[in-house]
């Protein structure tokens, strides 16, 4: 049996068999390793760090660098999309995907579609 993060800043996700079970912010509880599979979602304010190098129209280079504050606000959804399952340690990620949030919101499209 290995208990949940308590912390009031994630979104838990519990699947026993493929059917989730339990799911809210801040959820604690014990489960078995062997048959439930756990997705822990931050949901508080996260930074990500920002540049971009851009060519103006005469040809004059541009960079513009900042920091950008989000927030999960569908957290369901982002699991679906990320894999934010647990390891049976119930404290580390199984995979990197989680770390590629930040760097998905990044992304952003510029004005004028250039």
């Amino acid at each position: 049996m290995t208990k949940t993060p308590d912390s009031g800043s994630t979104f838990v996700i519990k699947t026993v068999n493929g059917k989730v079970r339990k799911k809210g912010k801040g959820l604690s509880f014990l489960y078995n390793v062997a048959t439930a599979s756990i997705a822990a979602v931050p949901v508080s304010a996260q930074e990500a760090p920002f540049i971009f190098k851009l060519l103006t129209a005469d040809f004059q280079s541009v960079t513009v660098q900042g920091q950008m504050t989000y927030r999960v606000a569908e957290p369901e959804s982002m699991a679906e999309m990320l894999n934010y399952s647990l390891k049976n340690d119930g404290l580390t990620y199984v995979s990197e995907d989680p770390l590629k949030l930040s760097d998905i919101s990044g992304v952003c499209k510029r004005p004028n579609g250039r």
